[in-house]
């Protein structure tokens, strides 16, 4: 192990067919339905680019600003990108299972079990910030394991740098750092960490995020405010209970079986040992992440894919045991379309109009948030239409959440939104002068007339298919009779989440 280079050769025919087939299947449903409210929350981010923002740093909607200075309004310009990364992701995995030691059979396994992963396909069909911190992780997992092969130090120099590009994407990645530095501390490989190249890594991840730390410490650290809102609202005990069900459905029927046999690979005495900090990393973020986070299935998901790399070795194993050709291509090709056949409740397959018969979206909330975003702003416009002339010139829209602001900034013609939702808040604070708010969203009654002294509901949002979605039947309040100047309250109507 220390620095030969006993890999075997790199499987490129399997794999690039793998992540060539996957990429184009995420093109080919790129379009479908519309965007995502986060989406339109990441283009009205590029119109305001930053080194951070209330609820992430600045990559992702720099992503949305290169693709609408390329090709403005192409939604499958914007869903590109996702799908580039998860075909990388792929690739990566693969990269991880040579690594650990998996020959041409166990590489394909791999880049087969990636490429039929359902959670993989949800996360590349839209552009988030979960696509590319789940490429950077199994980026990050294949210098490490690298590192732990060869002993090379020196390594620790790139592993900074992407532990850098990944916190300006996404903090989560912290959470890998974090159990892969406990993976290093109780196993043997604690030495790794004693050097001044270590240290360098420290250094260059640090100067890299330092922007957006400086950013969030001029603003109040919002994120961190974000955070605690979000564990707030955590539903608690029954979603740690349906975590690990749902870690299986991320993976799939075939993925599971490998990341299963990879992660007891890693963790057993023997020839697992190496690669033990990878076992080690997994068990210190599954277990605390599973009670303290649990209605986030996904934040140990890129975790799988290395080791479904490890699990290529027993897979090849199992393979050469079982003469019977038949069972040893029979289950693996039964697995891998009963995960296939999980694929129309993380990507828009069926019309939208199905939805009603097939609810997908009661199991896939992504889904839902992709209908209607053109009918809802159309409908806005119109209830905002038939305000008295005198009285429009006062009047102000106020959405419940950033998703309903961004689509009427993509489809709105003429209505500037307004909004208390995360970075919406900053960007604009309503003239001192509004006298009426057409509030859109999920406002309680209650809650409104905390704030005006008349409240009338004048309709609801229809996207006209019937499909319950968290938009479907959103009231349209007419809010008059401000109970102070909007400026004034506008403090009290900030809300993170």
């Amino acid at each position: 192990m220390n620095g030969s280079d006993a890999r075997r050769p790199f499987a490129w025919g399997p794999v690039l067919f793998a992540a060539g087939l996957m990429f184009l299947i995420l093109i080919a449903f790129a379009g479908r339905y519309g965007y995502h409210r986060d989406e339109l929350y990441f283009l009205a981010c590029a119109k305001h680019l930053a080194w951070g923002f209330v609820d992430q740093p600045p990559v992702t909607p720099m992503i949305a600003w290169v693709s609408e200075a390329i090709a403005p309004g192409s939604l499958v310009l914007l869903r590109t990108w996702p799908a580039l990364f998860t075909a990388a992701t792929l690739v990566l995995t693969v990269l991880c299972a040579r690594e650990l030691g998996a020959g041409r059979l166990g590489q394909a396994a791999a880049a087969v079990a990636v490429a039929v992963s359902p959670g993989l396909y949800g996360a590349g069909h839209m552009l988030s910030t979960s696509t590319l911190d789940i490429t950077l992780w199994v980026g990050l997992t294949f210098l490490v394991l690298r590192l732990l092969r060869t002993r090379d130090v020196r390594l620790w120099v790139p592993i900074g740098a992407v532990v850098g590009v990944g916190l300006l994407n996404k903090w989560t990645i912290g959470f890998l750092v974090a159990g892969l530095v406990v993976g290093f501390l109780v196993g043997a490989d604690r030495r790794l960490l004693a050097n001044t190249w270590f240290l360098g890594a420290c250094v260059v991840a640090f100067v890299l995020w330092l922007p957006n730390l400086l950013w969030q410490g001029a603003h109040g650290w919002p994120q961190l405010e974000l955070f605690a809102s979000i564990h707030e609202g955590a539903s608690g005990v029954g979603e740690s209970f349906l975590w690990i069900p749902l870690q299986f459905i991320i993976t799939g029927p075939l993925g599971t079986p490998l990341w299963i046999a990879g992660l007891l690979r890693v963790l057993r005495p023997g020839e697992g040992r190496p690669w033990r900090a990878l076992g080690i990393a997994y068990v210190a973020l599954a277990v605390p992440l599973a009670v303290a986070a649990g209605d986030k299935p996904y934040y140990v998901a890129a975790l799988y894919l290395p080791l479904m790399g490890a699990g290529a070795v027993p897979f090849e194993r199992w393979w050469a045991r079982n003469a019977d050709r038949v069972r040893r291509v029979a289950v693996p090709v039964a697995l891998g379309a009963l995960a296939l056949a999980l694929l129309p409740g993380v990507l828009p397959i069926l019309p939208a109009r199905m939805l009603v018969d097939v609810p997908l979206q009661e199991l896939n909330y992504d889904l839902g948030e992709q209908i209607a975003w053109p009918t809802f702003v159309r409908q806005i416009e119109h209830a905002y239409a038939a305000i008295p002339t005198e009285e429009r010139a006062a009047t102000i829209v106020l959405t419940g959440s950033y998703g309903e602001s961004g689509a009427i900034e993509r489809f709105g013609r003429g209505i500037v939104p307004y909004s208390g939702h995360n970075n919406y808040w900053w960007w604009r604070t309503p003239p001192a002068g509004t006298t009426t708010v057409l509030a859109v969203g999920l406002f309680p009654e209650e809650y409104l007339r905390e704030f005006f002294g008349q409240v009338e509901l004048i309709g609801r949002l229809d996207n006209g298919l019937g499909v319950e979605t968290e938009e479907q039947g959103a009231p349209i309040w007419l809010a008059m009779e401000p109970r102070e100047p909007l400026p004034e309250m506008w403090p009290d109507l900030r809300h993170y989440g």
